[in-house]
């Protein structure tokens, strides 16, 4: 499919790319591809250029989002040639989607969650050998020494509580040589080579009070040293961090738990003991900058991003909008607005929370002087001042005394015009 004499793909997903940068496909519709685009040389270069680059459809956006078509004025749609007498004179008007809107709204009144119910990382990870940060978390195991059998399997626990909402949390572990760790009932990642450190996000693992983090490690070589060594870097709601790493303060067992890392009430061990950090640390050196590398990748430094909606569960709302479910295989949404749409956005229970939040916020923050209220949020929402009668209606909605309310009103209302829901 990606051989560079077969032209179909690369044209179908260049021609995808520029009908949702742009308004309208080369080839419109696109699913009819064999149909004539409007500019066959245009299409032959964007699609060459998506082979060239090894198929990095980021760069094949960038080319198109740096380009003048793009940032041509957007035209009248009204008496425009379509068919096949189209003429390209800039880009089309188009909706926001489902998720681009929340976004919008999110943003104007602070209304985003704390945390996404699917996060990505966000952090890159030098390459070099030189180790980039400076872990806290030491090897242990059930003695000092290092000291275990051929095959023998220990149970690792640590119990901790965390005073907010988790916004970002991941963990590295090693095990020499097998661990399986466990986060509140869920298996969460696992490890087979101590020289290679396993990184995995554990931001829908951990919740606000009581955790408790649990790991089966293994000594499954024939002879030598056994050792486990685990660090959890946390960024809270509230701006602050917690690590929670491999130290003293764990405690191991030779029981074995379930396949969640649990233990029945019945059968919970009476043999809890607490661990021991290793006297040679050195031993596992040539896996100390790999170790210190992924642990500067589950440092959050700095304030985190805003969460997407794209990276949280479809609403009523956003299904409403467009936004399909993960069952649905779509290759486009709809652009009209229905009748649906239109009374959800009127509607909506979890729209008017958000509103009802940000007006209060946006009060506290910005008010109590009507006129700068109105200034305010025209600047945020539209990027302009108001006209003449839109300032006449605000006025009029906000009083000489904004309350909340009539603010929650005003940001509603401005969400609602044309202008805020279509990029142009």
């Amino acid at each position: 499919m990606t051989k560079p004499e077969n032209g179909w793909l690369s044209r179908s997903l260049v021609n995808r790319l520029w009908h949702r940068l742009l308004g309208r496909g080369l080839v419109h519709p696109v699913d009819s591809l064999r149909t004539k685009p409007w500019s066959e040389d245009l299409l032959d270069v964007l699609a060459g250029d998506l082979v060239a680059s090894g198929w990095d459809v980021k760069h094949v956006l960038r080319t198109i989002c740096t380009s003048e078509a793009y940032g041509a004025a957007t035209p009248a749609v009204d008496g425009q040639p379509q068919g096949s007498d189209y003429v390209f004179k800039g880009p089309l008007p188009r909706r926001l989607t489902a998720e681009q809107f929340t976004d919008a709204v999110w943003t104007l009144t602070a209304t985003a969650p704390a945390k996404a119910d699917a996060e990505v990382l966000r952090f890159t990870v030098d390459g070099g050998d030189t180790p980039a940060a400076e872990p806290v978390a030491t090897w242990i195991w059930s003695n000092d020494l290092a000291a275990s059998p051929p095959g023998e399997k220990l149970t690792f626990r640590r119990t901790f509580d965390l005073p907010a909402v988790v916004v970002h949390a991941a963990v590295v572990v090693s095990a020499d040589n097998e661990a399986t760790l466990f986060v509140n009932g869920k298996r969460a990642a696992a490890a087979n080579e101590w020289t290679q450190p396993v990184f995995e996000l554990l931001s829908s693992d951990l919740r606000q009070g009581k955790n408790e983090i649990v790991i089966t490690a293994a000594n499954a070589t024939a002879g030598g040293p056994a050792a486990l060594r685990a660090e959890i870097r946390c960024l809270l709601a509230d701006g602050s961090k917690v690590t929670i790493a491999t130290d003293d303060s764990w405690q191991w067992t030779a029981a074995t738990p379930d396949g969640k890392g649990q233990f029945p009430k019945a059968a919970e061990p009476a043999d809890w003991a607490p661990a021991a950090v290793i006297k040679t640390q050195h031993t596992w050196e040539a896996a100390a900058a790999a170790f210190a590398r992924q642990v500067l990748a589950a440092s959050a430094n700095g304030p985190m991003p805003m969460v997407r909606a794209v990276l949280v569960k479809g609403t009523a709302l956003m299904a409403a909008l467009g936004r399909p479910n993960r069952e649905q295989v779509v290759t486009s949404r709809p652009s009209d607005l229905t009748t649906l749409e239109a009374i959800q956005l009127a509607n909506e229970q979890t729209l008017a929370d958000e509103f009802a939040k940000g007006g209060a916020r946006v009060l506290a923050d910005r008010g109590p002087s009507t006129e700068t209220l109105l200034q305010w949020m025209f600047a945020a929402a539209l990027s302009r001042p108001p006209t003449a009668d839109e300032a006449v209606a605000v006025r009029g909605m906000l009083g000489d005394a904004p309350t909340k309310e009539s603010v929650a009103d005003c940001l509603w209302a401005i969400v609602m015009l044309p202008e805020f829901q279509l990029v142009r």
